[in-house]
């Protein structure tokens, strides 16, 4: 049976997120030990361990082994309202956004590709891998899919130092009408978190988008950045 005494772990948790979310542990910073939390609070070291183990899951702070426990950078929030930018994201928040591009290739459509695409198989298609970064530090790793007939003549050399939407916008007049998305928590691979450097057996989330330009697919991204660099928000609306 649970007791009302097994959630006071959740009100201590909520406690110090509005310590850090006001200032008061700042970014970085080392927050008291565990006995010391026990003092200042008056609750067990049980539940004091569950509120960090809750706050280190949620991205809130780190444990170091014999270090102790500090502050983490904040998950950004990403607004799913509308069809967003990496770059303009960063800059509306205040940050600068640096991409490196990984490989740049023209490869054959597989069949899964072409039936995305509306293309016949083996038919070109762009991939196109990069490392996203704000302020220096590795955020995401996003892998775009593009059929070369919508983007004739794409080249690497086009994007550095560009933002690849701009280029498909400007250049190549896209108009895109709607997107899909769908997010699926993963267990980071030896590469993804050698770039972003994860930690091993670091939990991550892959999102998938889908593209469209009217009713026809002219893109496929997967993105895949550690848990604790984002957090989603949308907004539900109930339509009668």
């Amino acid at each position: 049976m649970i007791e009302k005494n097994d959630f006071h772990y959740e009100r201590l948790s909520e406690t110090l997120v509005e310590l850090i979310k006001d200032g008061t542990y700042k970014e970085g910073s080392k927050l008291p030990s565990e006995r010391e939390l026990c003092e200042l609070y008056g609750y067990s070291r049980t539940t004091v361990r569950q509120a960090l183990q809750e706050l280190s899951i949620n991205g809130y702070v780190k444990s170091m082994q014999g270090k102790g426990t500090f502050v983490s950078k904040l998950p950004i929030k990403q607004e799913l309202l509308t069809i967003y930018s990496f770059d303009d994201d960063m800059r509306r928040m205040g940050k600068t956004p640096k991409t490196q591009i990984l490989d740049f290739l023209i490869l054959a459509s597989t069949k899964k590709m072409s039936e995305l695409f509306q293309i016949p198989l083996d038919a070109p298609v762009y991939r196109v891998s990069r490392l996203r970064s704000a302020d220096g530090e590795p955020m995401l790793l996003e892998t775009n899919y593009l059929p070369s007939y919508r983007f004739e003549g794409l080249s690497e050399e086009m994007i550095i130092g560009q933002s690849l939407y701009s280029i498909l916008f400007n250049k190549y007049n896209l108009k895109l009408s709607h997107a899909e998305e769908t997010f699926v928590s993963v267990l980071l691979r030896v590469v993804e978190r050698k770039v972003l450097d994860g930690t091993p057996n670091a939990l991550g989330m892959l999102v998938e988008r889908i593209s469209y330009e009217d009713d026809r697919a002219v893109e496929h991204s997967k993105s895949v950045s550690p848990g604790d660099k984002f957090k989603y928000h949308v907004t539900l609306r109930n339509e009668k």
